[in-house]
């Protein structure tokens, strides 16, 4: 499965800030299960199976994110019971994950089926794997002036992301030190203008993230 494919989610999804790290980990290897089972949204899957594309250990941990996808209605049915070696039964809400049937003005986020795979592989934290795919939902596709990322840790970003100021540059940088993203820092600075009193007005433009696509392919 990889090399060229991708796992294509919508921004909405990308930003919901209701949904923790555990959550979207969640969610992305779902989307990749719609595809498995040849586009249907209700499928059997299991425990061990879910937790193991997660990364994680514990059926508790699980077992909240499945309750809070319910709550968040990205799960229809809820999941009342985890049975060790039984697959149970999953019906997804279509709207959140069908990119094909998006409404108007709502964009999408395609990334390397890699990225999910890097959660499964430990290549990834699922931090790493959310602000990648944050990252691309900020891109402009469209106009190649703007292949970058550009808003506020500190506004936009930590809100989106539910994700503490000071924990969004441990993660990033992590990523740059992955040579999955670039980063181009912007210093405060000055045109040497002068504001009706008299100072100087200074100006901090955000940093540009951009996406090293080649090197998540090779995750």
């Amino acid at each position: 499965m990889k090399g060229n494919s991708t796992i294509n989610v919508l921004n909405s999804v990308v930003r919901d800030s209701s949904l923790t790290i555990n959550d979207f980990a969640l969610s992305l290897y779902l989307k990749y299960c719609i595809f498995r089972s040849g586009d249907r949204y209700s499928f059997e899957v299991s425990g061990p199976d879910l937790k193991r594309h997660m990364n994680i250990q514990d059926n508790k941990t699980l077992k909240a994110s499945l309750q809070n996808l319910y709550a968040l209605n990205y799960i229809i049915e809820p999941v009342s019971k985890l049975e060790p070696n039984k697959p149970f039964l999953i019906s997804l809400n279509k709207e959140k994950f069908d990119i094909e049937n998006r409404k108007e003005g709502e964009f999408f986020a395609q990334l390397p089926i890699n990225v999910m795979f890097g959660i499964k592989d430990g290549k990834l934290t699922r931090q790493e794997a959310r602000l990648l795919y944050y990252i691309k939902s900020y891109i402009n596709a469209t106009d190649s002036r703007k292949q970058f990322c550009f808003t506020r840790i500190d506004k936009k970003m930590s809100t989106e992301l539910n994700m503490g100021k000071n924990t969004i540059p441990k993660y990033t940088q992590m990523l740059v030190d992955k040579k999955l993203i670039s980063i181009n820092k912007h210093n405060l600075g000055t045109s040497y203008q002068y504001d009706e009193d008299g100072k100087l007005i200074f100006t901090k433009y955000n940093n540009h993230y951009f996406l090293n696509y080649e090197n998540i392919k090779k995750l």
